[in-house]
């Protein structure tokens, strides 16, 4: 696990002790920031958790970023720890999904996630509040990407065949992760009231790492291109039943001090053309 931490990018001074689920004052909630031209795509891992009553709050902030930095935030919404139902609760036949995943855990334990919702921005920030988030994400895009990612995903057959091109604008020593994520979940997310919304539509889920959990070490050099393809099956069992239509991909370079750059592109059909915004 010290392995997967330092790989992690977490500064130890960064990390909070947080009590079980995150509260702040009316007063210190989300305020939109001055936009500024993005230069890069950064990524924003959301931890949250059906049973936490806040997590709702994290998500609709997400949709404000989204919207203010359209097309430069990718966002991971990670269900684990306390206050997450882990995939094997999963029921299907009483209605009950669940979207925690044991990948999602070790990346929860290797941050030192003990509130929830909190949030990691680009493996550099250290444990993030949500109210927290907008000031740091207005930073972060003002620094300069240090890959381009070209990235498409299709259906073939059973499988998402994933194909993504790195055109590096510097020298880098580090690690490439791949994931799936899932758009409309429908399954049951504890309100700001406390009680269980059954109808509660969950986006950008983290599903399953394509590469390594920790990522797969990758060594580029400035503006020779590096490509690479993976696959993986979908997912249709007794714990998950991955929706095709409702997939994307997600793919980062990381160094030493952080995410470089990040990419998202939705799953396409056989024969459809990616609508990726990275081409």
């Amino acid at each position: 696990m010290n392995q997967l931490i330092s790989r992690l990018i977490i500064p130890a001074a960064a990390l909070m002790a947080l009590a079980a689920c995150d509260n702040i004052n009316e007063d210190e909630r989300y305020v939109p920031v001055d936009a500024v031209e993005a230069q890069r795509v950064i990524l924003l891992e959301d931890f949250t958790g059906q049973k936490c009553n806040n997590c709702p709050d994290a998500h609709k902030i997400i949709a404000q970023l989204q919207q203010q930095y359209p097309g430069s935030i990718v966002a991971v919404s990670i269900h684990a720890g306390g206050m997450a139902f882990n995939k094997s609760q999963t029921r299907f036949d009483r209605n009950q999904v669940c979207l925690g995943t044991d990948e999602g855990q070790v990346y929860n334990d290797a941050y030192g996630i003990d509130a929830w919702p909190s949030g990691v921005i680009d493996r550099r920030s250290g444990v993030l509040g949500r109210y927290e988030w907008a000031e740091y994400i207005d930073e972060e895009l003002e620094r300069p990407a240090g890959v381009n990612i070209d990235l498409a995903a299709a259906i073939d057959g059973n499988d998402i065949k994933i194909d993504l091109t790195l055109a590096p604008k510097a020298d880098i020593d580090g690690r490439l992760n791949v994931w799936v994520l899932e758009n409309d979940i429908v399954a049951r997310q504890i309100d700001e009231t406390g009680k269980y919304d059954r109808e509660y539509v969950h986006n950008h889920v983290f599903r399953a790492p394509v590469t390594p959990v920790d990522g797969e070490a990758v060594a580029l050099q400035n503006g020779i291109h590096k490509s690479a393809s993976y696959s993986i099956a979908l997912r249709y069992d007794d714990y998950e039943r991955w929706d095709a239509s409702n997939l994307s991909v997600v793919a980062f370079v990381s160094d030493a001090t952080g995410v470089c750059q990040a990419a998202i592109a939705e799953v396409t059909a056989p024969g459809e053309p990616s609508d990726s915004p990275n081409e």
